[in-house]
């Protein structure tokens, strides 16, 4: 066995070990909406739907800034082997990453055809810190399935421009082929991989002849052609024409974002799953360390030789999306954006350290590194063992409103009350204008019988964020409990408004009828709720007891045997 397969091993070997801990960790914050409590996950005749842009939008709140289908059809096909085990889902995303890994030597070693600096540099990758937030967080595997059909579509490019691997033109035009259906599975996995056209042309301008850049450039054509399709498919009919991405532009901003994700590449500590992440004074320390870095680093960029400067380059362009050029408001800054970027950043200091690696203190020292890099990557996972665990961490370090939120829930969903209301008044004695703060308590208010007091929090949740569907229907339920069904209609009729394709919403107005005995109105809110979600067994439940109060028994037989046919296929 020659020395490349033994790299590749050990490369496979070492990137699942470092994440064997996180085998009995549960699932983390949005897991729960995306997999945990998402019904069409359970069926898998339902994956040709995730496809369509108005699944995402209906069933996962995207508002027309997220569409990963590739995602998705990964969750139903884990939820049919392991139902809701999360063992199952961290053993996929613990494979997703090992196979990154060994494509990252690949990727390496096609542009420097070192096989010792492509196995240096998938170690570094394989174990490195920062990505944890991508692998112990299930439902970050986007960022690690974009990574591997984006550098997938890369080599497949290259194939294809390198004649020596194209003996025919079939394989030729096979290749290209191949690139682009990957880089089209990279779109539909996550946003980052938009970068691509702009590192096929960095490879073009560096690693091959200027004779033959205008036919290679014209082969990047068909990719500004999807790219361009994409955009104009988010911006139209995902977005419903809203600005992309986020609002505004903030130089500032941008240049200590590109700085601290730099930071993080060569020093991955500490690691936080929510930064408080405030706007940069232009004397300030904070802002002028980040132009510094920053401007050294393209400057190491622009002096390095070429293969260097391909992988600086890397890290560069594929940060753009997440750079705040667009800000990202809410979370501006997130480790697990940099799982792509930070191939370029492993990459060049495999390169170093191969240079140098003959040396014996240069062996110890890259060792050091790599060891170092595994235990910060196993003590973080361990971070990630319970909500509770993540965002007690989280707030040592960042003490932010969502944390103490999010906390919060965590806590409620432990049955510790007390613990839970005092960290949500926490959050918003941080920031008087979390809505999700204010309808939690209110929530917990609504629990506990003080039926006064969840009205009061609702209505200040619906002040700050008129759109949010779910403090509107809560507020509905509180009026209907109290027994003001005059409230409650219109409440939950304004609930419905803002969000119509949320069954929720149909089902608890249709409630409200049945205690005010408008049966005609009931049932059509009831038929609503079924057509958006068909899983929606509560109103097939309500219909049934309905039709039993008309005398229709052999319709309600039915609707009820429904009902709990589909409660029992959920809760398998």
């Amino acid at each position: 066995m020659n020395k490349d397969k033994i790299g590749i091993i050990i490369v496979a070997i070492l990137s699942t070990m470092v994440y064997l801990n996180t085998f009995k960790n549960s699932f983390q914050w949005d897991d729960e909406r995306r997999i945990v409590k998402n019904v069409h996950i359970r069926f898998l005749k339902n994956i040709p739907k995730f496809f369509n842009p108005g699944y995402f939008n209906l069933y996962e709140e995207a508002r027309g800034e997220r569409y990963r289908p590739v995602r998705t059809v990964t969750f139903a096909m884990d939820y049919a082997l392991w139902k809701n085990n999360p063992l199952g889902y961290h053993i996929t995303n613990t494979l997703f990453h090992a196979i990154c890994s060994i494509i990252v030597w690949y990727f390496v070693f096609l542009i420097t055809k070192n096989g010792l600096a492509a196995t240096l540099s998938s170690l570094l990758f394989a174990v490195h810190p920062v990505h944890t937030e991508s692998i112990t967080y299930i439902k970050n595997r986007s960022d690690v399935l974009c990574s591997i059909f984006y550098l997938i579509s890369y080599i497949f490019f290259v194939k294809n421009t390198d004649t020596s691997q194209n003996k025919t033109l079939i394989s030729k035009f096979s290749n290209f082929l191949i690139s682009i259906f990957f880089f089209v599975l990279a779109l539909l996995t996550k946003e980052m991989a938009v970068t691509l056209p702009l590192i096929l042309i960095a490879y073009i301008i560096l690693f091959t002849d200027k004779e033959k850049w205008q036919s290679l450039f014209f082969k990047t054509s068909v990719f500004w052609l999807i790219l361009l399709f994409y955009l104009f498919f988010r911006y139209y009919y995902l977005s419903g024409g809203r600005t992309l991405g986020g609002e505004g532009f903030e130089l500032l901003t941008v240049i200590k974002t590109f700085a601290d994700y730099i930071k993080l590449g060569f020093v991955p500590y500490p690691l936080c799953l929510d930064r408080t992440y405030i706007k940069p004074e232009f004397f300030s320390v904070s802002f002028l360390s980040s132009a510094i870095i920053l401007t050294v680093f393209v400057i190491l960029t622009v002096k390095s030789k070429r293969q260097n400067k391909f992988f600086l380059l890397f890290m560069l362009l594929t940060l753009l999306p997440v750079s705040n050029i667009l800000l990202i408001k809410h979370r501006e800054f997130a480790e697990q954006r940099f799982y792509l970027p930070s191939i370029g950043i492993c990459a060049f200091l495999g390169i170093i350290f191969e240079k140098y690696f003959s040396k014996k203190y240069v062996k110890i020292v890259f060792m050091a590194v790599v060891l170092l890099f595994s235990y910060l990557t196993l003590m973080r996972n361990f971070d990630y063992k319970d909500d509770t665990t993540l965002w007690l961490k989280t707030i040592t370090l960042s003490p932010s409103t969502r944390a103490f939120n999010n906390l919060g829930t965590a806590y409620w969903d432990k049955k510790y009350y007390s613990d839970a209301i005092i960290s949500w008044k926490k959050a918003i004695e941080l920031d008087d204008k979390n809505a999700e703060a204010f309808a939690n308590l209110g929530a917990a208010s609504f629990e506990l019988g003080l039926y006064n007091d969840a009205i009061e929090y609702f209505k200040k949740a619906i002040e700050i964020e008129p759109w949010s569907y779910e403090a509107v229907s809560n507020l509905g339920a509180a009026y209907s409990i109290k027994g003001d069904y005059k409230n409650a209609l219109e409440t939950h009729k304004q609930a419905v408004n803002i969000a119509p394709w949320v069954a929720s919403t149909h089902y608890n107005l249709g409630v409200t009828y049945l205690r005010t005995d408008d049966f005609k109105n009931a049932e059509k809110e009831f038929n609503e709720a079924l057509a958006y979600d068909p899983f929606h067994w509560q109103s097939y439940l309500r219909l049934s007891e309905m039709f039993e109060q008309f005398g229709q028994k052999e319709k309600s037989t039915e609707l009820f045997n429904k009902s709990q046919e589909i409660k029992n296929q959920l809760s398998q």
